[in-house]
């Protein structure tokens, strides 16, 4: 048993240690850390199908940590969230994301079921993924411009932050109806209803238990880290009781993401526990890289080829999409030039999307085919290489504000 365990660390370690090599090279690189960390997954796992190293047991552990990285990405997007901020901006986030999600998700559904032929499971799946965004690859390019603390810099997280917030929920509610879309035969309108319904329960019953929470145990767990120590104990009180709320979501068929990502929302109404964040880091860098070196290795490297046309055409939708949906509602909030960087900044598919592929490739090949899941996480490799160097010189060029939106 020693051994086998020996041989868990020595993996676990060799990983940690690769994650942190790989972010380096990333940033000299001038590319996103996750592009590296999804092709040395697809390195560990086309090694793993000629060399057989990976027991059961060995995979069930990096599950596991993929899971746990997962809750931690979700989390620090509910942790960095300002509700109160995002509400104050809703009236006009909402038109830009009403636009790039519904756009880029009809697109990817159209594109994945009239023109790839794909099944109608598999297309709403794309149409999931397809619609979510990925901000922190374009963030540090507006920050490296200094454009992100502007007008537009603030809609674009705005618009970015709703857009992850309904692909989570898209997906609970996608796996919700999933049985009875897979059921053929009966009456699919009113099981598909009275799915939404106990789904709509479900989220509406967690919800009003975060405000509970948020309102009235969060201060007391705030007391009781001051009491304890305050420079040590919080990070791992919030962090804990946020795992354990993701668990919860997770136990209500909700979801870990969706748990997670309301954890989060939950502790970053105290300007405490936000300060905690820093502190978060350690432990974020530690298994989020499992989410992604696992995304990589679930991929067969012999569908890689045979996924290239499908890619393509799901790399136009995804592109056009996002593009067009989040650029043209833009128009209204800044000149010409602002609105393509907007648009264009929400062209990245990464954490959420490639989450929302990933549960789906795991439910079976009727929800996500292994070459379709092959040709998303191309996809979003693809979209995450090109936006910032399409960013880059949009954003060396004045923005034209309209009047009155600054």
């Amino acid at each position: 048993m020693d051994s086998v365990h020996s041989f868990w660390v020595m993996l676990v370690g060799g990983m940690v240690v690769a994650a942190v090599l790989l972010g380096a090279a990333a940033r000299r690189l001038h590319i996103d850390s996750v592009v590296l960390l999804i092709l040395f997954g697809l390195l560990i796992g086309a090694v793993d199908r000629q060399l057989a190293f990976m027991t059961a047991q060995v995979r069930a552990t990096l599950a596991f940590l993929g899971d746990m990285g997962v809750v931690a990405l979700l989390f620090r997007i509910g942790l960095d969230s300002n509700l109160s901020g995002l509400l104050s901006a809703l009236p006009r986030a909402l038109r830009v994301w009403a636009g790039d999600v519904g756009l880029s998700g009809s697109l990817a559904f159209l594109a994945a079921f009239l023109v790839l032929d794909l099944a109608l499971i598999p297309s709403l799946v794309i149409a999931v993924a397809m619609s979510a965004t990925s901000v922190g690859v374009t963030a540090a390019t507006w920050e490296g411009a200094h454009r992100l603390d502007t007008p537009e810099g603030r809609l674009l997280l705005d618009v970015a932050e709703l857009d992850d917030i309904s692909a989570i929920a898209l997906l609970a509610l996608l796996f919700a109806v999933l049985p009875f879309l897979q059921a053929p035969g009966h009456a699919l309108g009113p099981a598909l209803i009275d799915a939404g319904a106990r789904f709509a329960a479900r989220i509406a019953a967690f919800a009003a238990f975060c405000y509970v929470f948020a309102r009235y145990a969060e201060p007391r767990i705030a007391a009781l880290a001051a009491r304890l120590h305050p420079a040590r104990a919080k990070m791992p009180l919030v962090a804990g009781f946020g795992f354990m709320i993701a668990a919860l979501a997770g136990g209500l068929d909700l979801s870990l993401a969706v748990g997670a990502l309301f954890a989060g929302v939950v502790f970053s109404r105290d300007p405490a526990a936000v300060r905690v964040e820093a502190r978060f880091d350690d432990l974020y860098a530690f298994f989020v890289p499992f989410f992604f070196i696992a995304i990589g290795m679930s991929v067969d490297a012999t569908n890689l080829a045979g996924s290239l046309g499908t890619a393509l055409v799901l790399l136009v939708a995804a592109v056009t999409g996002k593009l067009l949906g989040g650029g043209i509602p833009a128009l209204a909030f800044t000149g010409t030039t602002g609105a393509i960087a907007i648009g264009a900044s929400l062209v990245p598919r990464a954490e959420v999307a490639l989450y929302v592929a990933a549960q789906a490739h795991a439910a079976g090949a009727d929800v996500l085919p292994a070459d379709v899941y092959a040709a998303v996480v191309l996809v979003a490799l693809v979209t995450m290489l090109i936006a910032p160097l399409v960013l880059r010189p949009l954003l060396s060029r004045p923005f034209a504000l309209r009047r009155g939106q600054a």
